[in-house]
């Protein structure tokens, strides 16, 4: 049975039509090279500042921390854990997948977000997730929306993002209200387009999540290291310098 579905599927797979695909990677490929010359800049900050952190991280490892409160560590890991949608988002941008990088950009705000709730309430740290292992959760719970609100810091930002991430509504809702308003004159399909204002959304919500976290690696992950240790020194100048420039 296994191997007769398997044929099946490799014949198939053999005389079946994949333009799409290939069209895809050439929108790609073009698009790359359109944000490389319009967003040249953008993309060097973008490799400076991101390296910097990562390398930060690593070395945080191996660093005396001894003076971290209890709930430093947990922050820590949230911090790390979001590196890797910082370099998918990135990705996605320059392939001109613009609102999947802010869907992205989105969960690393949120990762930002939980590490404040553990600043503001330390005792409650592990609340940060709304995970259950036998037991209630107790004390006060996570929530990304009525954090932002509670510190009036009137942050649109968290809310734009939404946007994009539910199931890609705000794209939804600007076609079907095209589509009820008669001035829907294209077909409904996919479409890979360069967007100007798009990579714009894209670029500044990514400048904003590098600010953050150039300064959680100066400043909050703090380290001590022995004055032989000048490379370590070299290196925590550099990530500060950024961390003001930026």
């Amino acid at each position: 049975m296994t191997d007769d579905l398997t044929k099946r599927l490799d014949d198939l797979t053999c005389v079946s039509e994949t333009a799409t695909v290939d069209n895809i990677v050439d929108y790609q490929s073009t698009h790359l090279a359109y944000f490389q010359q319009a967003y040249g800049r953008f993309m060097s900050q973008f490799k400076m500042y991101f390296s910097a952190i990562v390398d930060t991280g690593n070395n945080i490892n191996y660093l005396d921390k001894s003076h971290w409160p209890k709930h430093r560590a947990l922050q820590f890991i949230i911090a790390t854990h979001a590196l890797k949608q910082f370099y998918s988002a990135y990705t996605l941008l320059l392939d001109g997948a613009y609102e999947d990088a802010i869907a992205l950009q989105r969960s690393i705000y949120e990762s930002f977000l939980r590490i404040l709730f553990i600043s503001m309430y330390p005792e409650d740290s592990y609340n940060a997730y709304d995970y259950k292992v036998g037991k209630k959760q107790t004390g006060i719970k996570f929530n990304a929306t009525n954090l932002v609100k509670d510190l009036g810091l009137d942050w649109s930002t968290y809310d734009i993002m939404s946007k994009f991430t539910h199931s890609n509504m705000y794209r939804v809702v600007e076609t079907g209200a095209s589509v009820a308003n008669g001035q829907q004159k294209e077909a409904i399909v996919l479409i890979y387009e360069k967007d100007d204002d798009m990579i714009s959304v894209v670029v500044n919500f990514m400048l904003f999540l590098l600010v953050i976290f150039l300064h959680l690696f100066s400043e909050t992950f703090t380290v001590n290291y022995s004055p032989a240790e000048k490379d370590v020194k070299k290196h925590l100048d550099i990530i500060r310098e950024y961390a003001n420039i930026s």
